[in-house]
């Protein structure tokens, strides 16, 4: 069932693509991500945006350096 929740909102948001993005980053363009935690605080969405990561982009490699239930400061 998230599959299918996750799938219906990819669909939904990414439509057909970003025209700006498209039309001036190469397809095979390739980057790096780093999210920065801002607040005290529980982490908690982790397993989730890895599904969601994985079901968009199978090959995407993903580093998770903290687990959901972790403190973060």
């Amino acid at each position: 069932m998230i599959d299918e929740i996750i799938d219906n909102a990819l669909r939904e948001d990414i439509g057909d693509g970003d025209h700006s993005t498209l039309a001036s980053i190469p397809a095979p363009a390739k980057s790096k991500a780093k999210l920065l935690v801002k607040e005290d605080g529980i982490l908690a969405g982790v397993a989730l945006a890895l599904e969601i990561f994985h079901q968009f982009d199978p090959s995407l490699k993903v580093e998770v350096l903290l687990k959901d239930g972790q403190e973060v400061r």
